[in-house]
């Protein structure tokens, strides 16, 4: 019998051409997930979507790895003053 497949959230804020590289990379699915928000008082619920990656607890593991590092590798080039290619900036 295989291994279960689970869901991971994504924070706000990641790109989706890095999700879709980690998917690609360490074979997992992106998939959109209705959650269902209680309202803060006596009104209707609301239903807002949002993306997960779903595969083996393994996979999601060194995706979530893989997409810290690319997002700190991202973080120091702007740091620096530079794009992650590793161009010059051209902002005066």
């Amino acid at each position: 019998m295989g291994e279960e497949e689970v869901y991971m959230k994504i924070p706000a804020g990641v790109p989706y051409s890095l999700l879709v590289e980690a998917a690609e990379k360490f074979n997992l699915k992106i998939v959109e997930l209705e959650l269902r928000v209680p309202p803060p008082d006596e009104g209707i619920y609301w239903n807002p979507r949002t993306l997960v990656l779903k595969g083996k607890r393994e996979e999601l593991e060194r995706a979530r790895t893989y997409i810290a590092g690319k997002l700190e590798e991202r973080i120091r080039s702007l740091e620096e003053g530079r794009s992650p290619s590793g161009q010059s900036s051209s902002t005066p």
